[in-house]
């Protein structure tokens, strides 16, 4: 066989699986089942009492005095953290009167602007020791309580 009849065979194949990839890509795709709503109900259908019947009133809500006095210790126990609170988080929540407005890297250190001041790491702001400066965050101490102040973000 010469060349050109191998082209001819070769392209000739090449057609056909391209033929086929294209009849294959445009078969209709299975659609979704379209989602059924249930009907909306026209009335509720609600049996009243007969006319004159006693109508039943709801629990008392007063408490004995065995209850008032069970609720009483109960206010009175200790029941140690809760989950909800925690001075750093209520601290955090109500502001530690600081703002972070920038971090700066220079010469091996960084460097964070709080409250018109620079400080760095071992400075004491506030009462607070920075423990540690992050590209956007900055880590301060204060006895057990430790915390982060983010950069605001613009």
């Amino acid at each position: 066989m010469d060349k050109q009849k191998i082209q001819i065979i070769i392209t000739s194949i090449l057609v056909v699986i391209l033929i086929i990839v294209v009849f294959i890509n445009f078969k209709p795709k299975p659609r979704k089942k379209p989602v059924v709503k249930p009907k909306p109900v026209d009335k509720i259908n609600i049996p009243l009492p007969p006319p004159g019947a006693k109508k039943s009133s709801p629990p008392s809500a007063t408490a004995t005095p065995e209850e008032l006095e069970t609720q009483r210790k109960r206010a009175k126990m200790e029941w140690g953290l809760d989950p909800f609170y925690h001075a750093i988080s209520k601290e955090i929540r109500m502001g530690s009167g600081l703002k972070l407005k920038g971090i700066s890297f220079g010469g091996g250190k960084g460097y964070a602007f709080i409250d018109n001041e620079i400080v760095t790491v071992g400075d004491v702001i506030a009462g607070y020791e920075v423990k540690e400066i992050q590209k956007n965050k900055v880590l301060l101490k204060r006895g057990d309580e430790n915390f982060y102040l983010l950069l605001p973000e613009d």
